[in-house]
């Protein structure tokens, strides 16, 4: 780009592709929209550091069919004379229409202008064709429909010059007029981008935010609120933007004064647009064979397009969400299709969310962090499952919000799309489903009747393996074999083998390329070795065929380190597993090939992940894998086995867990619910493949498994989920208890922990009201006295102190104050008379009782008691605490 006057020639800003600014426009828009294609997979980066882009002259080609090949070769020629003669290859139009649409798909939230001309340029006429009536020696080469991107940012803006003029901008000319308005939005909405770009940061923190800086160019101050631009003061530029307030305040040439004004009430605007919550999901980029999966949810999602004027017009009926179930056998490719259609079709939308959706856990934890990230206000300090629920469900069913660079009061239809992933169980999902808001849920279970509208969802589909044909052709092109003589034939009678199931198939390439078979080499090794370590018969509508898919997987081909981590992962959480899991406590674990130090399991994560058996998030430091491969893994072991990852998992779960012990005041503090939180599903998931095994007597545990359990057990109450609760307290009773009887001798971190789930066991049986809890609080006080018996120290003293207020608590749930009061005071002078007791020990007891004695009458008794620990409080933890503890 070039700044003409009549004096001077200043370059401003300029992209290098083939050719110079002297001989006219070049193509380096394309160049932009390919960079920011390519960085698409680092989006907060370019996001962040983007704040707008301008295309001058730059044609938009999205198809074959598009008028404009002819135009593009003629900008090509008339700035490079060795250009060829001949047309454009077919392979060099897909490359240029892959990158024009793949920016279209992008829809950025960035300002776009894209420019145009309006002068015809003249053209190399070919003396040959020049008596035909048709030939013209001028043409207008970059239309306005040419130019045009699509996206929702986007102006555009015709300049009164031909194509090789457009970088030439004449200083107070129309070209030169709009781009200092548009700079001008740039620096109007920077504010906003900061706020953005800190997203956790709290409002109040950007309160009155003011920023200054010298400047030897222009000055301007403008304030957002107004909606004005910032402009600049130059000799002879007018303000453009007609929206500029009166109080706007022009300074000196020689200083420059921004003042970024508090960012605009989220309760007016709502949240920033587009919005999209997608957690660890990446995109796909050899998805393959199931677009007509796509165009089925789309007819659901769009059944046709909706004018302005008609959706002003829409009644009430049509706020009930749109919904479709894409149903399955684990590894059909449900999940495959549904992250596609989100990254394929995010642009067709205002929200997108993903949320895992197989436990009860992971979904309150997605929908609290929904909350947060929507700025979605609760009256209730602590953001529990319910009321994230809720308040993210009443934001559907009416959402608010704004794009960065459109006119806030504009009323557009609201449009969102949540998918939720692994939907398996029916009676988990039902309370998570939104009932009303403009928007589209799909979801992907196994359970194959989640569809037929018992569970408000009405549409849906089974998901078929591929057909042969496809899947051949799938297998071919992953595995570089499409060029082998009968290729086709082989691959399809292969694909077959496999139930044409698409990971299936993606695995089964991995083996040929590792082993450098060829085809038929593959067939023959497959036919005469098939590994039958997973047998899964086709639910339903996808046939009978009784499929073995043993070699998919290459297990027996991987070295011990990554076989040994693939054995781990094959028993926690498939979804998000923090590789601090794998690494932190590796040292400890004494399974076979185990990583021990991490450049050894640096090594068997990069074969994991070349292999395609899990995939990584690097910016989280996550791995996830698929069920199906954890299914396969799993029945490649004998039970022994199975036992000794269970206690090679409990090892490493347990070097990352946040232990603390009941006798420690703080432990309902809010800091360990933040690290817990991160391991509670992987936690869940041992409890679901060995509980009954344990339960039944067919395993014993480990201890280290039965403190564990014991721990999260008090976590669970904690987090008010005291039916789970007890059951982890009950396991890790009957683990703990069976290491007692085996001992020699009485082991007192085990009793300790034992007494720890009777604590557990009596208060979650209160609260949820299935018992008075006495019993397990009378073991817990049995088994502390015979620990200060044995060993005398302060700390089982302490426990017992807050035995007798869990005592107490037992008393009032059965009505016997007289008791209950007699067992809060034992309580508390028990702790009292602890030398040098932790702080805050003695608050349970004496909040209890104080509030016993008020129901009671005896006020004067209660304010002695709660007094000092107010005071103590308020001295360590400031006045008016409310987000220490939760």
């Amino acid at each position: 780009m070039q700044l003409r006057s009549p004096s001077n020639l200043r370059p401003i800003y300029r992209i290098e592709d083939f050719t110079s600014p002297e001989e006219g426009v070049d193509l380096g828009g394309l160049i932009v929209k390919r960079a920011l294609t390519s960085a698409h997979q680092y989006q907060r980066i370019y996001e962040d550091v983007t704040a707008g882009v301008i295309f001058l002259g730059t044609p938009h080609l999205t198809s074959m069919g598009d008028e404009g090949w002819d135009n593009l070769k003629l900008i090509m020629r008339a700035n490079r004379k060795d250009i060829s003669k001949q047309n454009l290859t077919e392979e060099e139009k897909n490359s240029l229409i892959t990158i024009c649409k793949r920016f279209q798909e992008l829809q950025l939230p960035i300002p776009i202008l894209s420019v145009f001309e309006g002068k015809e340029s003249k053209i190399r006429e070919n003396p040959f064709l020049a008596f035909r009536a048709s030939s013209k020696s001028s043409l207008t080469l970059v239309t306005e429909a040419l130019a045009r991107c699509n996206c929702r940012n986007e102006s555009l803006f015709k300049v009164d010059s031909t194509h090789a003029e457009l970088c030439n901008v004449e200083v107070d000319g129309p070209l030169y007029r709009r781009l200092v308005e548009f700079f001008k939005s740039l620096t109007q909405n920077a504010p906003t981008h900061i706020a953005i770009a800190f997203r956790k940061i709290s409002m109040d923190d950007r309160m009155n935010l003011r920023l200054r800086a010298q400047s030897s160019i222009s000055s301007f101050r403008e304030e957002t609120d107004s909606g004005a631009g910032l402009t600049p003061d130059t000799q002879s530029s007018k303000p453009a933007n007609k929206r500029t307030p009166s109080t706007s305040t022009t300074m000196t040439s020689e200083q420059v004064d921004y003042e970024l004004i508090e960012e605009k009430s989220k309760g007016t605007l709502g949240v920033q647009l587009p919005f999209s919550h997608i957690t660890t999901v990446c995109r796909n980029k050899d998805f393959f064979g199931q677009e007509h999966v796509l165009d089925q949810i789309d007819q659901e999602f769009f059944p046709q397009e909706i004018t302005e004027n008609q959706a002003e017009s829409l009644t009430d009926s049509t706020v009930v969400p749109r919904s479709f179930v894409l149903c399955g056998m684990g590894g059909i490719g449900k999940t495959e299709v549904a992250i596609e259609y989100l990254f394929s079709r995010r642009h067709k939308f205002d929200a997108v969310f993903w949320i895992y959706a197989d436990t009860s856990q992971k979904l309150a934890a997605q929908f609290s962090a929904i909350a947060s990230e929507l700025g979605l206000k609760v009256t209730d300090a602590k953001l529990d499952e319910i009321t994230a629920r809720e308040v993210v469900k009443k934001w559907l069913s009416d959402p608010v919000g704004h794009y960065l660079h459109e006119d806030s009061a504009k009323s557009t239809r609201f449009n969102w799309l949540l998918v939720f992933d692994n939907a398996d169980d029916p009676d988990i999902m039902y309370d998570w489903l939104p009932t009303e808001g403009p928007g589209s849920m799909l979801v992907t279970s196994r359970y194959p009747y989640l569809k037929e509208n018992t569970y408000r969802l009405s549409m849906g589909l089974d998901v078929s393996p591929l057909e042969p044909n496809v899947g051949g052709a799938m297998l071919c092109k992953f595995c570089g074999r499409t060029d082998e003589p009968d290729a086709k034939e082989v691959s399809t009678r292969i694909v077959q083998r496999l139930g044409c199931l698409p990971l299936a198939i993606a695995q089964m390439s991995a083996i040929i390329r590792r082993k450098h078979l060829s085809l038929n080499e593959f067939e023959e090794y497959y036919n005469e070795n098939p590994k039958s370590l997973h047998k899964q018969r086709i639910p339903g509508s996808l046939g009978n065929y009784q499929q073995n898919v043993s070699t998919t997987w290459a297990i027996e081909q991987l070295s011990p380190a990554a076989l040994a981590v693939l054995k781990v992962l094959s028993v926690v959480d498939p979804d998000r597993v923090p590789e601090k899991v794998l690494t932190d406590g590796a040292a400890k674990v004494s399974l076979e090939g185990f990583p021990k130090t991490k450049p050894a399991y640096f090594e068997a994560r990069t074969e994991l992940i070349q292999t395609s058996l899990v995939a990584r998030n690097m910016a989280t430091s996550e791995l996830r894998l698929h069920r199906l491969v954890q299914d396969v893994v799993r029945e490649t072991m004998a039970e022994e086995d199975l036992q000794s990852i269970f206690a090679a998992a409990v090892m490493l779960l347990s070097s990352v867990w946040p232990y603390v012990s009941g006798t420690d005041p703080t432990r309902n503090q809010a800091w360990r619910y933040r690290i817990a939180e991160k391991f509670t599903t992987h936690i869940v998931r041992l409890e679901n493949l060995f509980g009954d095994s344990i339960r039944f007597g067919s395993y014993e545990g480990t201890t280290d498994s039965g403190i564990l359990f014991s721990s999260f057990g008090w976590y669970l109450y904690e987090r008010n989920s005291y039916g789970m609760a007890i059951t982890f307290a009950e396991l890790s009773i009957i683990i703990l208890q069976a290491a007692l009887d085996s001992g020699n001798e009485y082991d007192r971190e085990v009793a300790h922990w034992l007494g720890e789930d009777h604590d557990t066991l009596s208060l979650a049986k209160i609260m949820s009201g299935v018992g008075d809890g006495m019993e397990d609080t009378k073991i817990w006080i049995r088994i502390l006295f015979e620990n200060i018996r044995k060993y005398k120290l302060k700390e089982d003293t302490l426990a017992l102190g807050m035995a007798y207020n869990i005592l107490a608590v037992s008393y009032i749930s059965k009505g016997e104050v007289g008791d209950a009061i007699k067992s809060w005071r034992l309580s508390y002078d028990t702790i009292k008379n602890v030398k040098d007791y932790p702080q805050f020990s003695e608050t349970w007891p004496a909040v209890n009782l104080a509030l016993v004695l008020i129901q009671e009458g005896r006020l004067a008794e209660a304010e002695e008691l709660l007094v000092p620990v107010l005071d103590e409080h308020e001295d360590v933890l400031g006045t008016n605490d409310k987000t220490t503890v939760e």
